[in-house]
């Protein structure tokens, strides 16, 4: 229950690089508005996860608008249009921290990542406290926390 944060950020970057290749991606992030936390790449394709990472650092911010965009009068704007090498596969806890996997098929990737996000989640939660709360102060401590899934897609042929 009382795990040191060292101990908790090996677990976060441990089950990170599980749920990328479960989800056969070539990268996945955790981060939220200000910055990626943790990430894992494709060691095969170590300049590609450079480059993914490049593209959605200054369009975090625009990312953690996609689940309100969508609940409303949807997306003003698509966040990964200049990005046709991969889907994105996205997940928000509690609106507050998201993991980001870059991948071939986000829709298929989705059911292999689901069972490893829930401890992958866990971890998070006990690491930063703040992110058990979503941005307007509600959260549960003992029940489950929100995720919104979304899947942004290339177009396809």
């Amino acid at each position: 229950m009382f795990e040191s944060e060292s101990r908790l950020a090996e677990d976060v970057s441990g089950l990170l690089t599980a749920l990328r290749e479960a989800g056969d991606g070539r990268y996945a992030c955790i981060a939220d508005r200000a910055s990626i936390h943790f990430q894992s790449s494709d060691a095969t394709e170590e300049p590609a996860g450079w480059t993914v990472r490049t593209f959605l650092e200054p369009r975090l911010r625009a990312i953690f608008e996609i689940p309100g965009s969508l609940a409303g009068d949807g997306p003003s704007d698509d966040v990964f249009e200049s990005w046709a090498e991969d889907d994105f596969l996205l997940a928000f806890l509690n609106d507050r921290v998201a993991l980001v996997l870059a991948c071939p098929d986000a829709e298929a990737a989705r059911s292999a990542v689901e069972p490893v996000f829930t401890p992958l989640a866990d971890r998070l939660l006990r690491l930063k406290p703040a992110w058990r709360v979503d941005e307007q102060g509600r959260g549960l401590f003992f029940g489950r926390p929100r995720v919104d899934w979304i899947v942004a897609a290339r177009e396809r042929d």
